[in-house]
């Protein structure tokens, strides 16, 4: 949820404002003034909850566009949406509060402004962030994410893993472990904390970090303010957050692959697979994710199958990348509860992708160690 902060003229106008804020089920507020703020008072009060969002109202045009100076002067960070006074003073709001809807408030339009005030009119791009989805169910997208993120950690770098999928997630099963916390708790969280424990959700294991999904419906469903606030904190506090989706993105999950740097769309030979892949890139489009950030992966890689120029010119893109085909060295992995065996010829093409995420030469084992101590 988003930490919010309202600025209102009066009472009345508050109660509306906050009123229309708490219907869209994206944000928290964290305080509101009923009067408009003293520019000592206001800072205090973004000091003390660091907001995400501040919604000034515009009644008072001068008095509103002084509190909006003074939060773009002590948190620039903090996104501004302006409520308008008036259709005849709707320009001169707008001129300094670029994002502003009319005043009362409709529930849907104070949501879509939200979002646009939010991402800042502009496509968000966390470098630090690599999200996986299945071509189709059964392509091996959980395996590919889970030997990336361990072919990562052998690398020396703080790695979470984010099982996305809330209703079939099976990183849990691919781990044989109970998780310690789960997706779901933490996203119930956000809208009651101000920051995550990380040590209350997450499940470690193999020098991962695990947020596991507890395979359970919520209700409500998380909306994508959920999602911005979970990878706001994750993003800041791991060097790579790579979040393992299932096939279809919902409004909530958008916040995902419109945020990462990469969206691995995961697919095998199989021609059906290959076809959904199409579909995949097509929708991830759709959702406004740039194009040149989707990247094909094929998974269980064997030479009796189509060959990769084959594969390319049927998908009209590149292949970023291959796995080779190992049926028995992930399913003893799988029952050991582990990544396959760096050593492998499969573990090997998990660190050679590694290496050509990052553009440098991938250290492991003591040395990778040694650059945490």
């Amino acid at each position: 949820m988003l930490r919010t902060l309202l600025i209102c003229a009066n009472e009345t106008r508050r109660h509306v404002i906050q009123s229309a804020a708490d219907d869209t089920r994206l944000v928290r507020i964290v305080d509101s003034f009923e009067h408009y703020p003293d520019g000592n008072s206001l800072t205090r009060i973004l000091s003390r909850f660091a907001p995400a969002v501040v919604i000034v109202d515009g009644q008072d045009l001068e008095l509103g566009l002084a509190s909006a100076a003074t939060v773009r002067r002590q948190s620039p960070g903090a996104a501004i949406l302006g409520v308008n006074a008036s259709r005849d003073r709707y320009g001169p709001l707008r001129e300094s509060i670029p994002i502003t809807i009319p005043y009362p408030p409709d529930v849907e339009l104070l949501s879509d402004g939200l979002s646009i005030a939010v991402h800042k009119g502009e496509t968000r791009h966390i470098q630090n962030l690599i999200a996986f989805l299945p071509a189709k169910a059964g392509a091996g997208s959980s395996t590919v994410a889970f030997n990336t993120a361990a072919a990562m950690a052998a690398a020396g770098r703080r790695v979470l893993l984010i099982d996305a999928d809330l209703r079939s997630g099976v990183l849990s099963f691919m781990l044989s472990c109970l998780p310690i916390g789960s997706m779901q708790k933490a996203l119930e969280a956000i809208s009651e904390e101000e920051a995550l424990t990380w040590s209350t959700y997450c499940t470690r294991a193999h020098d991962i970090d695990f947020l596991l999904s507890g395979r359970t419906v919520m209700s409500p469903p998380p909306t994508w303010a959920h999602y911005y606030a979970l990878l706001q904190s994750a993003t800041a506090r791991y060097d790579t957050v790579l979040v393992d989706l299932p096939e279809l993105v919902n409004p909530a999950t958008v916040e995902v692959v419109k945020s990462a740097c990469h969206v691995m769309v995961v697919a095998t030979q199989e021609v059906l697979c290959l076809k959904m892949a199409q579909r995949r890139e097509r929708e991830l489009v759709e959702w406004g994710v740039p194009d040149d950030r989707v990247k094909i992966l094929v998974n269980r890689w064997h030479k009796q199958e189509i060959d990769k120029e084959g594969i390319e010119k049927f998908l009209k893109r590149p292949v970023f990348t291959t796995f080779p085909n190992d049926f028995p060295g992930v399913r003893k992995a799988t029952l050991a509860g582990a990544p396959v065996a760096p050593s492998s010829s499969l573990g090997q093409s998990f660190q050679a992708f590694v290496q050509k995420l990052s553009g440098a030469k991938v250290q492991t084992g003591w040395l990778a160690k040694l650059r945490l101590s």
